[in-house]
């Protein structure tokens, strides 16, 4: 019997709050991942950025959302990634020099590095500062920092490529 290495793809917070809103090119997205036998993951800075939007957001829609995506993560199935001391120490700093090289918020930054130390081979999101870099110079940077590269894709992308694929 062979053993298939696990893959891995980790999704943001915005993913995560359009997924509890009910947004049905994340929900195919999650079907089509589980039928290619992907994980999902959510990695710490994506965590941290449900908590943030959840405590800053009391009583509004999208603080109710970030709060259900919260408590949803493990009945939809998908993991918690806890890094390692090491790969998070690693993981901040090429956080700081992605914020620094592409301008990018501190927590978009950190997803970014913490994508590829959780093994994960895409990032699904909405966020459009990370759906519109320029992929070229982020993979340098990346590779620069020795950390695996990944695509980035939105939810309707995703979707829309994984039908095509199937009806081919």
């Amino acid at each position: 019997m062979s053993h298939v290495k696990p893959r891995f793809a980790a999704v943001d917070a915005t993913f995560l709050i359009a997924l509890a809103s009910g947004d049905l090119a994340c929900q195919a997205t999650v079907d089509f991942l589980g039928k290619l036998r992907l994980y999902i993951i959510v990695t710490p800075a994506s965590l941290q950025a449900l908590q943030e939007t959840a405590d800053k957001n009391l009583g509004t829609r999208i603080g109710d959302l970030a709060q259900e995506a919260l408590s949803s993560i493990a009945l939809w199935g998908f993991l918690k990634d806890g890094l390692p001391d090491l790969e998070t120490h690693i993981g901040a700093n090429a956080a700081q020099y992605v914020q620094k090289s592409l301008g990018l918020t501190h927590t978009q930054s950190r997803v970014l590095t913490e994508v590829p130390l959780s093994k994960a081979d895409l990032l699904l999101t909405n966020d459009p500062s990370l759906l519109n870099l320029d992929n070229p110079a982020l993979e340098l940077i990346i590779l620069g920092r020795d950390l695996d590269s990944f695509l980035i894709f939105d939810p309707i992308m995703f979707s829309n490529l994984m039908e095509r694929l199937g009806s081919g």
